[in-house]
């Protein structure tokens, strides 16, 4: 039986020295607020959208429910991964000038 190949794109990312990684680390404040407004105010306009589907039938308002819900949990978990950068950030800046 072959291994399988390590994927270039994810040692790219995860590997000692990971490209994507180290550049996400160096995103100041500024930046992720930036990067934040847009996953706010996607995540209200679900929340909107939610509140006038009462006039739709029973299965387009779950089936646009259901669709909104994946919207916002993936909105929930970028702003997570953005918010553990920024503490990661903080943590480091704290360490250096200690």
């Amino acid at each position: 039986m072959a291994t399988p190949k390590a994927c270039p794109f994810a040692a790219w990312v995860n590997g000692p020295d990971g490209v994507l990684m180290s550049r996400l680390q160096e995103l100041d404040a500024k930046a992720l607020h930036d990067i934040m407004q847009p996953l706010n105010i996607i995540r209200l306009s679900c929340g909107n959208i939610r509140a006038r589907m009462a006039g739709y039938s029973a299965d387009d308002a779950e089936y646009l429910f259901a669709k909104l819900m994946r919207i916002e949990e993936q909105v929930v978990r970028a702003a997570e991964l953005l918010q553990n950068l920024k503490k990661r950030n903080d943590d480091d800046a704290s360490a250096e000038n200690a």
